[in-house]
């Protein structure tokens, strides 16, 4: 939690990259919490409880600050990735009332596995319109051939380029602008960047995407791998769903 240099690269590669999605419709707030490593994302269910639990405490902590010092009965969207989504996911397994669902715009939690038994304890619905609200948003990107181990049995998932649940395959014109996080270089944007639908396995499978483009990602999980690009490759898309779910949710009547 003191290592500046650490804190800096957070800050800039996901803190403000991933809530810039967000910040044009929402006010952010963003807790710094202990992150366990991905050696611990690898172990069984029964060795990583008591790593994880570090995490899980933080991050309840400062949502439960949030909703009683900041939020001032204002509606909230969760946004969270990967591990966050993870945390947040088992935050709200174990203090299912914790979350006014009539105050919750959406929930984007792309980069874990959520099954129909998770959402029935969470009370969450799966998304299956762009303007529904009061629902969970998830997948998992990976190529043809592509295992992420992001992607547990009984994973569902739902299409960014649609924000449907079905299996067509949408195509990149439904794609309003990937935007790429690169290494000490501006982000790559590429309209129309890519076509995608959701596989058998309920991962979000896209086409492999272009030489000159492959060759600039991190596949640090493995050939066919888009863990890293889940809010990218959907980058606007994203930015422009949040602002027509938080329109929808203005015009609910609500008592």
């Amino acid at each position: 939690m003191d290592d500046k240099a650490l804190n800096a690269k957070t800050d800039k590669d996901t803190v403000r990259w991933i809530t810039a999605a967000f910040s044009d419709n929402c006010n952010v707030f963003a807790p710094r919490y202990r992150q366990v490593n991905i050696e611990v994302m690898k172990m069984g269910d029964a060795e990583k409880a008591k790593y994880i639990e570090m995490p899980v405490e933080d991050v309840t902590a400062a949502f439960e600050y949030y909703l009683r010092h900041l939020n001032k009965g204002r509606p909230f969207i969760l946004a969270s990735h990967s591990q966050g989504s993870n945390v947040l996911q088992l935050m709200l397994l174990r203090n299912p009332g914790l979350l006014d669902k009539s105050k919750l715009v959406a929930a984007y939690m792309p980069g874990w596995t959520f099954t129909d038994a998770d959402l029935a304890r969470m009370g969450l619905r799966l998304g299956r319109r762009p303007d529904e609200t009061g629902v969970l948003l998830t997948w998992n990107t990976v190529g043809p051939g592509g295992v992420s181990p992001t992607v547990l049995p009984g994973a569902r998932c739902v299409n960014p380029l649609s924000w449907t649940t079905d299996k067509k395959e949408y195509p990149a014109s439904m794609d309003i602008a990937a935007r790429i996080l690169r290494e000490d270089k501006p982000p790559l944007v590429v309209p129309h960047f890519t076509a995608a639908r959701i596989n058998d396995s309920g991962a979000l499978e896209i086409p492999t995407p272009r030489p000159e483009i492959a060759r600039q990602l991190s596949m640090f999980m493995g050939k066919e791998c888009y863990h890293r690009y889940d809010y990218d490759f959907f980058f606007d898309n994203i930015k422009e769903n949040v602002r027509l779910r938080c329109e929808a949710y203005r015009r609910e009547d609500r008592p």
